[in-house]
Order: structure tokens, then sequence, then C-alpha cells
């Protein structure tokens, strides 16, 4: 979780609007869920599902 809130604040860091900020947070937030709720219906783990594929973490880099 804290890797993807961390992806989420780099992403929104580089927009000037709150409201688009406010925005664009809950949007990305909501898509990465839902991508993480379809890796685990594809069998993943919780911790592989978190990071999009097994064995690989994703991050904010």
């Amino acid at each position: 979780m804290a890797d993807k809130n961390s992806f989420i604040s780099e992403v929104i860091a580089h927009i000037r609007s709150k409201e688009a900020k406010q925005y664009v947070s809950e949007e990305l937030g909501y898509h990465l869920e839902e991508a993480k709720k379809g890796f685990l219906q594809m069998g993943m783990t919780d911790t592989e599902a978190e990071d999009g594929q097994p064995g690989r973490a994703w991050t904010a880099a």
C-alpha cells in the first residue's frame, strides 16, 4: 500500500490544480485497486497483486 501511495503522490506532485490533484488521486487509486482485484482473481497472492506482477515490485522511481 505504501508503494501505491508513493506512486500516486509522485504523479500528483506534477499537477498544479488542487481540484485536479484530488480527482487524479482518486482516479488512480480506483484503477490501481481494480487492477489488484483482477490480479487476485487470476490467482496471484496479495503481495504479487500489489506489485502488479509475480516477483516484480513497482515504485514511483
